[in-house]
């Protein structure tokens, strides 16, 4: 990356306002370049949490579309990870949050798998995707260095729905 952004001091406002400028996931160009199938992000498990979010030059002109995922603590989405081919970096409190998947909040959680990058989690997914059909499963990311708030998310994320195995 040629520049990463970690400012946890931005006000809630920021976070709002770049919350309100994401976009539905139509730019899929970032993560097919990574080597993400459509059929991996169009999953259940994956749809609807996969945003993009456009990036500005000076003149305000849009400049690329970044591939964004929000990051959420015990209080809601308080973050946001962002990245395309030159750029990755987060906007908002990212020690304490985490990204998430989808998944069936009535049923048990059979495993919580904790990643580094989002994309991380949607590799694992799409490479075990045959072993993970009809689970009920919880992909977390630190979206960078795990650091002690984020464990302390994840935790009790465990603790409350007590999955079959992390």
């Amino acid at each position: 990356s040629n520049f990463v952004l970690n400012n946890e001091s931005l006000s809630k406002d920021y976070i709002t306002k770049a919350l309100l400028e994401l976009k539905p996931f139509t730019d899929h160009t970032f993560l097919l370049n990574r080597g993400i199938s459509v059929d991996t992000f169009e999953n259940d498990i994956f749809k609807g949490v996969i945003f993009n979010k456009d990036y500005y030059d000076k003149e305000g002109k849009t400049n690329h579309v970044n591939t964004v995922f929000k990051m959420w603590s015990q209080d809601g989405v308080i973050a946001i990870s962002q990245r395309n081919e030159s750029f990755k970096g987060c906007l908002g409190a990212k020690s304490e949050c985490v990204c998430t998947s989808n998944f069936d909040n009535n049923r048990q959680i059979d495993a919580f798998y904790i990643g580094e990058s989002f994309i991380d989690c949607m590799s694992h997914f799409q490479l075990n995707n045959d072993k993970l059909e009809g689970k009920n499963i919880v992909y977390l990311s630190s979206e960078g260095n795990l650091v002690e708030g984020q464990i302390a998310v994840i935790q009790k994320a465990i603790s409350n729905k007590n999955p079959i195995s992390v």
